[in-house]
């Protein structure tokens, strides 16, 4: 019988049976981004398999393992948060690839959902540092700083984070994600994310992404160089609200 928590995504349909070609050509795009998403986790994770072994742990959460790569095959998903996070990232990855102007700031409009709740009925602390991986990624495809960075093998990874919850978001809150890269710390590249309705900020999420390339870590001068043209001035904000854009 079949793992139920095993779910298949096939991403073949989304570059078949469109007339345009540069609509095909775009989604081919996406669907790379996406399995180059699932290979940038599975590297990050691959020294598990060196670990000691354990006593198996009814509660630990299984490997995830991806079965893809070959053309005219689906991508397998083996894990119900991997596929969960598929599900929450493709949207953004194919809105991205459709508006890629070189923007150095994002904005993301979203509304909170029923399934964001918490018991509180305001959206949950955990949802917000998902969202805003959202906002990051349209930057970073936005930007094109995903395509300079993956023709040269290099992908960020989150260091560090710090959020902080200013306001609650209640069921149906419209809000913005407001994304861009503010500058450097060592050679940590710092990227600022606000969740704003009007002019209000609700949140704000200072982030530290390493770049790791095939000689291993980039040092501070290499990642200057790599991010070099990608760094905008922050949004500017006194007593949490937006002052100006």
């Amino acid at each position: 019988m079949a793992d139920p928590l095993y779910a298949r995504l096939s991403m073949e349909p989304l570059a078949e049976g469109h007339r345009d070609p540069a609509i095909g050509a775009m989604l081919e795009r996406t669907q790379e981004d996406l399995v180059a998403h699932i290979t940038t986790i599975l590297d990050a994770a691959r020294t598990d398999g060196a670990a000691p072994a354990r006593r198996a742990d009814p509660h630990r959460q299984r490997p995830v393992r991806v079965s893809s790569g070959e053309p005219g095959r689906p991508i397998v998903v083996h894990h119900p948060a991997m596929f969960g996070y598929l599900m929450r990232i493709a949207p953004a990855v194919l809105r991205s690839r459709l508006n890629v102007d070189g923007s150095l700031v994002s904005r993301v409009d979203r509304r909170v959902r029923f399934a964001e709740l918490d018991i509180n009925r305001h959206m949950n602390q955990a949802v917000y540092a998902q969202v805003m991986e959202i906002g990051r990624t349209d930057w970073v495809l936005r930007s094109r700083g995903w395509d300079r960075w993956r023709a040269q093998g290099i992908h960020p990874v989150v260091a560090n984070q710090h959020i902080i919850y200013r306001r609650e978001l209640s069921l149906g809150t419209r809000y913005t994600i407001d994304s861009r890269a503010i500058g450097m710390n060592g050679r940590l590249l710092v990227m600022r994310s606000l969740i704003l309705v009007g002019d209000q900020v609700h949140a704000s999420n200072d982030v530290e992404m390493i770049f790791i390339g095939p000689k291993g870590v980039l040092s501070e001068r290499e990642t200057l160089a790599v991010c070099d043209g990608l760094f905008t001035t922050p949004l500017p904000v006194e007593d949490w609200r937006v002052q100006s854009d």
